[in-house]
């Protein structure tokens, strides 16, 4: 039994590092670069070729993406989206298989919702523990952690251990939030600890409330439960409470604002009126907004990604930069990542209400939040993503054939 413990830890951490990849300031390379290296054996092995093969209708996918940005870098003589742009294979192939591998083997749980709920709770562990200790959170963002002029830039929002603090670690609470939310019968003695999720987004990154939004909507339209929801906002009520009246740094101040003002913003694009000072809705569709010119620019794009840039045309809109740099044809073939998504959802719509749900969670948020930034990249909120519908596929297929034994 303590071996199967040891093992099942083990699993933990190497779920931890390939989602949240903390970006360690002692290591040369990143926890999910590095496990990807150290497992690199296992791709002999007939057992894990199994599930290499069993979805390479996304490897040819990958691959297909990857070509065309070979081609548009070659053409424009800069291959760095193409370099960039190989990760894919890594982070939306072999990765999550090798998740779903160690999940069958390492698991106790046998329910890997639990276990990225566990995750994302020792992820939330580590942000309230930066946010209420400044020593602490000093130590992870300037000591522990990579930290460089942006970092410095968003201080005021940048509490916990992972990559992305400012965009897509929210938005991966947000959606283990949303686990919470669509099995809160299952979960019941993690329900208490919900809230923690909200806080996670509020100090580091506003995205983060498109999947509890979302979330909410598609949870009360198919899996009303007033009883959880009511409890879900007391809760939340008190700890807004509990945070909005502790004495807090300036800089944290100035975060719980920053996270409040979500809401100003959302009502301001609404009701069509710009109360909010640096609305971030009227930045990303207006001098973000940045298109084509020239048919040609539109259907292939200019090749060039102008991302963060500081010269000439910048933006910071992912459907923008998509199609700036590779045109239609680029965004229709980031697009067909979404249509395997949809696809393998329609598969595995029988292994379970919820999950099919969730799935659906996945995916409009994914489709939204590509507004806020550039998510068809190298990102922990995708990778999740990618293994959470690989998951409910298997676990599919392992019904299917449970049911084929019994009735044969």
């Amino acid at each position: 039994m303590l071996i199967k413990i040891i093992k099942y830890i083990f699993f933990l951490v190497v779920l931890y590092f390939f989602i949240y990849n903390p970006p360690f300031a002692f290591l040369p390379k990143s926890p999910k670069t590095l496990l990807a290296f150290a497992f690199i054996p296992l791709i002999i092995k007939n057992d894990f070729n199994i599930y290499l093969v069993k979805f390479k209708e996304l490897f040819l996918i990958l691959t297909t993406v990857v070509v065309y940005c070979f081609i548009r870098d070659f053409i424009f003589g800069n291959f760095d989206v193409f370099l960039s742009n190989l990760t894919l294979y890594l982070d939306l192939y072999y990765l999550p298989i090798l998740m779903l591998y160690f999940f069958y083997k390492y698991s106790i749980k046998k329910d890997l919702l639990e276990d990225v709920v566990t995750i994302g709770l020792i992820a939330c562990f580590f942000t309230v523990l930066a946010i209420i200790s400044t020593s602490t959170g000093d130590y992870f963002r300037y000591e522990l952690l990579q930290s460089n002029e942006f970092t410095e830039l968003v201080s005021f929002r940048n509490f916990g251990l992972a990559e992305a603090l400012t965009f897509t670690y929210s938005i991966t609470q947000g959606f283990v939030f949303c686990i919470l939310l669509f099995y809160s019968k299952k979960y019941k003695y993690l329900l208490y600890l919900s809230p923690l999720f909200l806080v996670a987004i509020m100090f580091n990154a506003r995205a983060g409330f498109t999947p509890v939004i979302v979330g909410l909507i598609i949870y009360l339209l198919f899996n009303f439960n007033l009883k959880f929801i009511m409890k879900t906002l007391v809760f939340s009520f008190i700890l807004l409470l509990i945070v909005t009246n502790i004495s807090f740094q300036e800089d944290q101040m100035k975060t719980i604002e920053w996270g409040l003002d979500f809401f100003t913003q959302v009502n301001d694009l609404i009701s069509g009126s710009s109360v909010a000072e640096n609305n971030t809705f009227d930045a990303l569709f207006g001098y973000m907004l940045v298109l084509p010119t020239t048919e040609l620019e539109w259907i292939f794009g200019t090749g060039d990604f102008i991302f963060a840039r500081n010269y000439g045309v910048n933006s910071d809109v992912g459907y923008v930069l998509q199609l700036y740099y590779g045109g239609i044809v680029f965004i229709s073939l980031l697009f067909l990542i979404v249509f395997w998504m949809l696809k393998t959802i329609q598969k595995s719509k029988n292994y379970d209400k919820s999950a099919y749900l969730l799935s659906y969670v996945l995916i409009i948020t994914t489709l939204i939040v590509n507004v806020k930034g550039n998510i068809f990249s190298t990102n922990g909120y995708l990778r999740l993503c990618i293994l959470l519908i690989m998951y409910f596929y298997c676990e599919q297929k392992k019904k299917e054939k449970t049911l084929n034994n019994i009735n044969g």
